[in-house]
């Protein structure tokens, strides 16, 4: 008879023992059977889970270096057990770095600097609706082929799939116009990726962080840039002294 059926019997017979035994004393051919049964099961349940553990051995050496779902499913637990680590010690590495911030006893009076400031608000053009044309003068000077961020869209995709997509970037760039950033959260996440600054990089200083953000949030922020650039000059020609020049022309 099959282990878990011999089991499951003695478990039966073992309970219905138990029962009886609930209202009235147990017979001493009861009370035998009933001891014999419980190391039985016992011994058939010890025997279950060395069956199992076997298995699960033969399933691995069979399935585990192959190309299927179990060596897949075991190499997706190793590779974030291995990202979790990494991330750890990167954090670590930056923090020791970079240190906390903290409160200043003293700041600068920005008033009494004589910075002239800008009031950028009644420029109609700088706030007015982003247009069609503005899109896609700004879409066809996004790079083509740069790396790639979460979403793995890059300029080349733009400006190939522009009148397909036209409708949704549309709406998109309307949404955050409006101020309408309820999900635009996942539209501003980035890969943290580290590019080895020399060709035996083992340590984390030895590697330097870049960012790979979502290529909407780059369009937005290269439609905004465009909109200032305009001002630019004269904003940075004021800020900056003209300081005297000396030497040789």
């Amino acid at each position: 008879m099959h282990i878990n059926s011999q089991l499951g019997m003695a478990r039966e017979i073992i309970h219905q023992l138990e029962i009886a035994q609930d209202g009235r004393p147990l017979s001493n051919q009861e009370k035998w059977l009933y001891n014999q049964l419980r190391r039985h099961a016992l011994a058939l349940s010890s025997l279950q889970r060395t069956i199992a553990r076997s298995r699960s051995r033969i399933s691995w050496l069979g399935e585990g270096d192959a190309n299927t779902a179990l060596f897949h499913l075991h190499a997706r637990h190793r590779k974030r057990k291995s990202m979790k680590k990494k991330e750890k010690i990167v954090n670590e590495f930056y923090y020791n770095l970079l240190g906390v911030s903290v409160d200043r006893d003293s700041t600068i009076n920005l008033e009494e600097v004589n910075i002239p400031s800008h009031d950028l608000g009644h420029l109609a053009e700088l706030d007015a609706p982003f247009s069609e044309e503005e899109i896609w003068k700004t879409i066809s000077s996004l790079p083509s082929d740069k790396a790639t961020g979460p979403d793995g869209f890059t300029g080349k995709f733009y400006k190939t799939c522009w009148q397909i997509i036209k409708v949704d970037i549309m709406t998109a760039v309307s949404a955050v116009w409006s101020w309408k950033m309820r999900n635009f959260e996942q539209l501003n996440s980035a890969y943290i990726t580290l590019l080895p600054k020399k060709e035996d990089a083992t340590n984390i200083k030895d590697f330097r962080p870049i960012s790979l953000v979502h290529s909407f949030a780059k369009l937005i922020t290269k439609l905004l840039a465009n909109r200032l650039a305009g001002r630019l000059n004269q904003m940075v020609s004021l800020l900056v002294p003209r300081l005297p020049c000396t030497g040789k022309q």
